[in-house]
């Protein structure tokens, strides 16, 4: 029964891999998508004490940098560096690389599903005639020569400890340590997905060649035993 623990354990290890591609494929082009991983801990079968331990498969994520994609709309923007911009979700502030913002018809800076962008200090709002808009890159908006306001950028000191939302956002715990935002921010530009297709694509055919070879393994054990345990 080890040898069908460890190829069973080997195939959970597979799927969860394949899982974590599949999404990141899904997302090749989602603006400031970051990549998912899958990482293994220990042995495929163990003991710890008197408990017997399998392999550990954990999440993470992968936050170097994506591609900048100049827009020249002037409320795209983007984090060169490490950093995310703070928003107000339905059950609290949640962060995002996706600097893709758009007015709503008070004047409020939104993101594409609706939810406010936050601000350091009063929220902003604009003026709806037209007038161009100016950020620098600390986050500071301008409209005709007056400034509205700064965003509110955050940078965590371990953005490991972030939780992926269904939506794309990210949560933090409160007691999560926040950093002075040491990225800068580009306007005119959004963050592409740091996805490679291709590689991915790889992984796949890896991870797919690797479970089919599981399957075989627990399939000849699976009969070896059947012949073991026969009636004389």
């Amino acid at each position: 029964m080890n040898g069908l623990s460890q190829v069973a354990t080997a195939m959970v290890a597979q799927q969860e891999r394949m899982e974590s591609i599949t999404a990141n494929l899904a997302n090749s082009t989602t603006i400031g998508f970051k990549r998912r991983l899958t990482t293994t801990h220990g042995d495929l079968v163990g003991r710890q004490g008197s408990e017997q331990v399998g392999l550990v498969v954990k999440g993470a994520n992968d936050f170097s940098q994506g591609t900048m994609q100049r827009t020249a709309q002037e409320l795209d923007l983007a984090f060169e560096g490490p950093g995310f911009f703070a928003v107000e979700g339905p059950d609290g502030e949640i962060y995002t690389r996706d600097g893709e913002f758009h007015l709503n018809g008070e004047g409020v800076l939104i993101t594409p599903e609706g939810y406010p962008v936050a601000w350091e200090g009063a929220a902003g709002v604009f003026e709806a005639t037209g007038r161009s808009i100016l950020v620098d890159p600390q986050g500071v908006l301008s409209q005709a020569g007056a400034q509205i306001g700064k965003l509110k950028v955050v940078e965590f000191a371990e953005p490991s400890r972030l939780r992926h939302t269904d939506n794309g956002y990210w949560t933090a715990d409160a007691e999560m340590e926040r950093e002075e935002p040491t990225g800068l921010i580009r306007q005119g530009y959004l963050e592409a997905s740091n996805v490679n297709a291709v590689h991915e694509l790889v992984a796949m055919i890896t991870v797919q060649r690797s479970f089919e070879q599981a399957s075989q393994a627990m399939t000849q054990i699976d009969q070896s035993y059947r012949r073991l345990h026969r009636p004389q």
